[in-house]
């Protein structure tokens, strides 16, 4: 069985679980079904329209590149050409020590999904973070560890921010701040 076979299958068994597994438990109506096939047709769309990525390494390679750790464990390094991170069923440290905050507020997203983040802030700059979860676990630099929906911290200290967006969908996020590396 090719490789691309194997993970488009496991990942729509995947899917088509937790579909199952929150219909069943929360009671939710959910059209299985309904989202199954759809689902079928998107990733051989996709697959059409992106032929030349048929080795498993170069899409590891590519979404690395973009800030997005993907079936892997990689860490990821911050920097001010790129504002968001990604970690897909997969583990990474997210280094945003060395981001450099100027005049304005900096945004910066980071997420995951299906996979843990551990998120390194520096601990000698302003930062406000809003941390959204569905289904998954977080923890804010205060030790808070909300729960399901959207959180907020702020260190309260003055000047330019660095605002983090940090979404968590059946995964684990955690805000550390440390000294800068």
């Amino acid at each position: 069985m090719p490789f691309f076979s194997r993970i488009f299958w496991g990942l729509l068994l995947l899917l088509l679980g937790c579909i199952l597994i929150v219909n069943n438990v929360y009671g939710l109506d959910l059209p299985v079904w309904g989202i199954f096939w759809p689902l079928i047709i998107i990733v051989l769309g996709f697959s059409l329209l992106f032929p030349h990525r048929t080795h498993w390494h170069d899409w590891q390679h590519q979404a690395h590149d973009e800030g997005t750790v993907l079936f892997d464990d990689q860490p990821l390094h911050g920097s001010s050409d790129r504002r968001e991170y990604n970690v897909i069923f997969g583990r990474s440290v997210v280094d945003l020590r060395k981001m450099k905050i100027g005049e304005k507020d900096l945004a910066v997203e980071v997420s995951a999904i299906f996979g843990t983040a551990k998120i390194l802030v520096d601990e000698d700059v302003p930062l406000r973070v809003k941390a959204s979860t569905v289904l998954g676990g977080m923890r804010l630099p205060d030790g808070q560890a909300p729960g399901l929906g959207d959180h907020y911290y702020d260190n309260k200290k003055e000047g330019p921010a660095l605002c983090l967006k940090v979404n968590v969908v059946f995964g684990e996020a955690e805000v550390v701040t440390a000294k800068k590396a």
